[in-house]
Parts: structure tokens; C-alpha cells; sequence
């Protein structure tokens, strides 16, 4: 143990790696003995681990030298030179600074992976289940990469045929509209009042302008969704939706024009007087609009077919026995599950804000 340590404190690299040639000078060793020249990450974690104890480290080595395909050694244990390589063509490091810090990354890792292999942790059952967890991704990774699953253009073509509802925009409308609240408990003269005030703006919008009907909603409408937008409530479903009472969706139903003003109407929490600016009939989104999400969604289905394949046929022939008591007084544990993020989904629909004529 005290060796490690002793021994991961001492660090050689060889220099010029990235010009495949060496100096005289930089083809000597480099070797840290000095706590100062150590990554700080390491030289705290390794002298926690060897505080307290007494035995001494072994006599250093004579250092030897390195060969080409070696980039550094910790402790006697190489860091290849087409290790290195990769991890500089990964982050595209061509400044010598730049790499001779991810060198010191990996010489850090490196030792800090000595260090817990001293402490045995490789032996800890959490960490085998999530190295065990990991080979299986991998594995299935690298088979089902090899398998080359994709979606035909027949077959989008066919999936977008045979799920055309869910591609279906339904008829939506667009409304300018004044809201003028009242109480629900407003005495009689306070209805009386309210109505007339009603009444007489539904005069003034009757021969309104879209721009003068806009300036009437921003002075006199209660509904802060719409008011600052010149009364405008964007596109909306045509069959109704909780936005709006649903006598205001009925009124909206009964107008055909656009421009046209529906007769002042008059619901549980006030009055209001609403013109009409556009409808839109109900369409399907086209294929190339939809097809990211559907070709994602092709795909996943043929991994999840060809992954229930393959482990059919590894579990073939294998004798499986099953414990059924076990199974029948299996507890769950403590906590909630964990869920997975959801899979990317089908692109929003984009629709543009009409114009009020």
C-alpha cells in the first residue's frame, strides 16, 4: 500500500509526443517527487490515504527510459501514447499547453484509479453492479450499432398513413374580443349600470375598424390575456376550449365573416363583445413536417423488436430457474423509482398569428 503511494507520487513523461521525435534532453524521464509538482487533486488524496502510516517507502527506482509508445508512467503503470492521442483528437488539442494539461488529467486519473484500487473499491458491490451495468450497455450498444437500424422512406410513408389523426390540426379560430367584468353579486342598479355601459360599447365597436376596435379593447377590456393585444386572442381550437366561458364559444360558432360582431353577450361574470378576425379549417401537418419525430419513433420500435430478438436467442438453450417463493415475497425498497427522461417527441405545431382584417 505504502509503495503505491510512494511510487504514484513519482510521474515520468517523455516529451515532444505530438512531433513524434524527441530531444536529447526531453527524452530523459521527468520525474515528480515534489508534492509542489503533483496535481493538487492527487497529492491530497494520496497522502489522506497513506496518513497514519508508519512504514516507509521503498528505495526509488532507477528511472528508466520511457519508449515512444508510452506517454507516462504512474507508479510504473504506462499511459499509452495512442491513449493520449485519442484524447487529444477528441478535444482537438493542437496547442502544446493544451496538451501537456490533458496529459496531467489523465496522469491524475490514473493515480487517483490506484488509489481507490488500493482502497479496494473495485471490490465494493455498488461499483461492480454499475461496471457490470455498464458492459451490458456497451454490449448492446456495439451490437445494435452493427445492426445499422434506420426507417425507409416506404416506411414513414406508411406510419404517417396509418396514424394520420395524430397528424391532424383541428379547426382553430381567431377573435378580437372586450371584456367588461361584473360581480355575480352586483346589486340590480350595479347590473342595471353595467349592462348600459355594455350596450353602448357594442355601438361604438358596431361600426368599428379593426384598428379602431383594437383601441377600444386596450381602453375599456378587463381581460389582462388579450387587452394589451388589441383585444386579439390568437388561434384557438374552433370547438371550444376552458380559456373562455362557453357562452362566448357558442357566439364565436354563429359568426361567419370576418369583421363580423357577435350580439353582445352576456355570461355569470360580466359581458362580452366579440368580432370575428379569421378561421382555419382543419388540416394535416405534412410528412415533412412530422417525419424527425416519426422516424425516431420507427427506429425505436425496430431497436426494442431486434434487442427482444437477440436476447431471446442468448437465453436459448440456457437453463433458467426461477425461485418462485422469492418472487412471490420479494418487498419493494424504500424510495421512489427512478424514472427515465422522456424520448424525444413529435416537433410542435407552428402556427402564425393572423391579421385582423
Amino acid at each position: 500500500m505504502v509503495g503505491l503511494l510512494c511510487e504514484a507520487s513519482q510521474v515520468r513523461f517523455p516529451g515532444d509526443l505530438d512531433r513524434g521525435t524527441a530531444s536529447e534532453d526531453s527524452r530523459k524521464p521527468v520525474i515528480y517527487r515534489s508534492a509542489s509538482r503533483l496535481p493538487h487533486a492527487v497529492f491530497l488524496l494520496l497522502t489522506a490515504l497513506s496518513f497514519g502510516l508508519s512504514t516507509g517507502c521503498r528505495p526509488e527506482k532507477k528511472a528508466v527510459e520511457l519508449g515512444s509508445d508510452v506517454a507516462a508512467t504512474v507508479a510504473g503503470h504506462p499511459i499509452g501514447r495512442k491513449d493520449f492521442e485519442s484524447v487529444l483528437a477528441v478535444k482537438q488539442a493542437r496547442d502544446p499547453k493544451q496538451q501537456r494539461q490533458i496529459l496531467e488529467q489523465m496522469i491524475e486519473e490514473e493515480s487517483l484509479y490506484q488509489a481507490a484500487r488500493a482502497a479496494k473499491f473495485h471490490e465494493d458491490p455498488a461499483v461492480a453492479s454499475a461496471v457490470r451495468q455498464l458492459i451490458i450497455s456497451r454490449y448492446r450498444e456495439s451490437s445494435l450499432s452493427a445492426a445499422n437500424v434506420s426507417a425507409t422512406d416506404a416506411e414513414l410513408e406508411a406510419a404517417y398513413a396509418a396514424n394520420l389523426e395524430r397528424f391532424t390540426v383541428p379547426a382553430m379560430v381567431s377573435v378580437s374580443l372586450i371584456h367588461l367584468r361584473r360581480s355575480p353579486k352586483a346589486t340590480p342598479e350595479k347590473r342595471a349600470e353595467a349592462e348600459r355601459k355594455a350596450t353602448e360599447l357594442w355601438e361604438q365597436a358596431k361600426g368599428a375598424t379593426a384598428e379602431q376596435f383594437a383601441a377600444l379593447a386596450q381602453s375599456h377590456s378587463e381581460d389582462p390575456s388579450t387587452r394589451y393585444q388589441g383585444g386579439q386572442s390568437g388561434w384557438m381550437p374552433q370547438a371550444g376550449s376552458s380559456r373562455f366561458d362557453p357562452a362566448v364559444h357558442a357566439a364565436i360558432a354563429r359568426l361567419k365573416e370576418p369583421g363580423e360582431l357577435a350580439p353582445l353577450t352576456t355570461t355569470s361574470n360580466g359581458a362580452y363583445i366579440i368580432r370575428l378576425i379569421a378561421r382555419k379549417p382543419a388540416a394535416s401537418r405534412p410528412l415533412a413536417e412530422v417525419a424527425e419525430g416519426l422516424r425516431y419513433q420507427i427506429v425505436r420500435k425496430k431497436t426494442d423488436d431486434l434487442q427482444k430478438a437477440r436476447l431471446a436467442r442468448l437465453v436459448e438453450g440456457v437453463e433458467v430457474r426461477v425461485n418462485e417463493s422469492v418472487l412471490r415475497s420479494a418487498t419493494l425498497p424504500a424510495g421512489e423509482p427512478t424514472r427515465p427522461p422522456p424520448g424525444p417527441g413529435l416537433p410542435t405545431v407552428s402556427i402564425s398569428q393572423p391579421k385582423d382584417p
